[in-house]
């Protein structure tokens, strides 16, 4: 079953296949059946005595059914809603069913194999074989070659061609995984493990992403620090709390020239204001924040986002990339309290005592919440309730099965 579910992660969670017309309804269908699956096993596990049958975490079910009020609160009843209505329910069910340690272990497991097949994807840039493969277009007229469990871009701007995105629709988006992946990964649980780290480093940096490149160095210090067997002390934590902050902050600032120089083009985009790319990481936050200002104090609603995001520029046709502040505007006030909850959880996500550990992880995770839009993808929402409460102990839990007369 934990296998099931983190494949279903994967498919709706930025799947390359997923971007287009036909694509975007399988995901809806594949979170719907998964959470079908998800219930009826509850269901006949009950019947069966085996367990309680399925029991969700009340702190869990209240905050699910807080994203759900502000979303059919922001927009009402549409295509776009109904689709973050069932993400929503369906991440509930799998952080109920799911263990987290079996959730971060199923998750490398299926990573490795995403990362070896795109290797494999990639070098086969270089043969005949790659002119036998179909082709698909997504949304945007992007063409894609297309291998199923690898993809690339067979024609777009400069220096995007080369850089590695496994199966996902955007290297930025793989580079995400594999950080992610990275700071997981543990030796003492992991066969393999240097082996693993050096799978995941390798393909990260082939992403070419300049967010992706700018978290290294957080990643690093997770996992310098992240070790049982030494205590930092206080003038040691102090001085790498700094370091921390100084590297967010560069980050945030360099990883769009970053982007540049790693895909040779740097004069080009710096120059080209009116690019997308460039427009979207730069100025997301801040536009989002002016949507917000603009539609006080509700937001401007999930529906009605992306057109509004399009009135600030002709050429930008998709979501913001920041998803911190994409909640901020699309919800209003009512998104501070999501927002908030990101930012506790993420710091107490880190299966450390460590402060420094533990800042590390936050920035990490904060870079990557303002640099790529995830609030629509299976994944984040589920790391959300997982990092929230879904991997603690509750004491009160709810039984959606029916009790037996």
């Amino acid at each position: 079953m934990n296998l099931i579910i983190i494949l279903t992660i994967i498919f709706c969670s930025g799947y390359f296949l997923s971007i287009t017309t036909l694509g975007s309804t399988m995901t809806i269908m594949a979170m719907a059946v998964c959470s079908l699956v998800i219930i009826l096993e509850g269901v006949l596990q009950r019947k069966r005595k085996l367990q309680g049958g399925l029991l969700i975490g009340r702190k869990t079910f209240y905050l699910t059914a807080y994203l759900i009020a502000i979303v059919l609160f922001s927009s009402g009843l549409s295509s776009i809603v109904g689709k973050q209505v069932i993400l929503y329910f369906c991440a509930m069910l799998i952080v109920s069913v799911c263990d987290w340690n079996d959730f971060k272990k199923e998750y490398i497991r299926v990573m490795v194999v995403i990362s070896c097949f795109a290797l494999i994807g990639y070098a086969l840039q270089y043969t005949p074989v790659i002119n036998m493969l179909p082709t698909m277009v997504n949304y945007n007229g992007t063409v894609y070659v297309n291998g199923i469990l690898f993809s690339f871009i067979k024609y777009t701007y400069s220096g995007l061609t080369e850089r590695l995105h496994g199966l996902f629709w955007e290297p930025g988006l793989f580079a995400t995984y594999l950080a992610i992946a990275i700071a997981f990964l543990k030796k003492e649980n992991t066969k393999n493990y240097w082996i693993t780290l050096g799978l995941f480093t390798v393909c990260l940096i082939m992403t070419k992403s300049g967010a992706g490149i700018a978290m290294m160095p957080l990643i690093l210090i997770i996992k310098l620090t992240d070790r049982k067997d030494e205590e930092l002390s206080l003038r040691r934590n102090v001085l790498l709390c700094g370091v921390l902050i100084l590297i967010f902050i560069i980050g945030q600032i360099g990883s769009d020239v970053i982007d540049q120089w790693l895909n040779d083009y740097l004069l080009v985009k710096l120059n080209d204001t009116s690019n997308v790319s460039n427009f979207m990481r730069t100025n997301a936050v801040l536009v989002d924040l002016q949507i917000a200002w603009n539609h006080f104090p509700f937001g401007v609603g999930i529906a009605q986002y992306a057109p509004e995001v399009a009135k600030f520029n002709s050429t930008l046709q998709s979501s913001g990339t920041s998803t911190i502040t994409t909640y901020l505007a699309e919800y209003g006030v009512l998104g501070i309290p999501v927002v908030l909850i990101w930012i506790k959880a993420l710091f107490q996500i880190a299966d450390s005592r460590k402060f420094v550990t533990r800042l590390a992880t936050l920035l990490m995770f904060l870079t990557i919440l303002t640099k790529e839009p995830h609030g629509n993808l299976l994944f984040m929402n589920c790391i959300l309730l997982y990092s929230t409460v879904g991997y603690r102990s509750e004491n009160d839990l709810i039984n959606i099965n029916m009790e037996e007369n």
